[in-house]
C-alpha cells in the first residue's frame, strides 16, 4: 500500500511538472532492495522535493528494482528526453541532475548526503542550467 501511494504520487508529480518549464531534471535512481534508498526515501519525498517550486525541477523516478520497473522507468525517462543520459545507470541511491535544455548531466549526489547538501547541489544545478 505504502509503495503504491509513493508510486502514484511520483507519477502525478511527473505528469504535473512535465507540463511546466523546469530548468533541471532530477532523476532519482532507486530500488526496493537498496538499503540507502529505504533509509533515505522519506527524506527525498518529505524534505527535498517540496523544497523546490513546482516546475522548477522535474523529479523522475528511475526504479532499478527489476526488469519490469526498469522498463516502466525507461518510458518516463524517454518522455523527458533523458533516457540516454541514465540508460547505463546501475547505481542506486543517487540523484542525477540534468540540464533540461542541453540534456547533459550537471551533477549527481547520493541521497544519503545531508538534506541541506542535497538542496544546495540542486540549487547549484539550477544556477548552472541558466547560464
Amino acid at each position: 500500500m505504502k509503495k503504491s501511494i509513493f508510486a502514484l504520487l511520483l507519477f502525478s508529480l511527473i505528469q504535473i511538472s512535465g507540463k511546466l518549464n523546469a530548468q533541471v531534471i532530477a532523476v532519482i535512481n532507486r530500488a526496493d532492495w537498496c538499503h540507502v534508498c529505504k533509509e533515505n526515501g522519506s527524506k527525498v519525498m518529505n524534505d527535498i522535493m517540496p523544497a523546490f517550486k513546482m516546475g522548477e525541477v522535474d523529479f523522475i523516478m528511475n526504479d532499478l528494482t527489476d526488469e519490469k520497473t526498469k522498463e516502466a522507468s525507461m518510458m518516463s525517462l524517454e518522455k523527458a528526453g533523458v533516457y540516454s543520459v541514465v540508460e547505463k545507470e546501475k547505481m542506486t541511491g543517487n540523484i542525477v541532475l540534468i540540464n533540461k535544455k542541453t540534456g547533459k548531466e550537471i551533477e549527481r549526489i547520493s541521497v544519503a548526503k545531508p538534506t541541506e547538501e542535497i538542496k544546495n547541489t540542486i540549487n547549484k544545478a539550477l544556477k548552472a542550467s541558466m547560464m
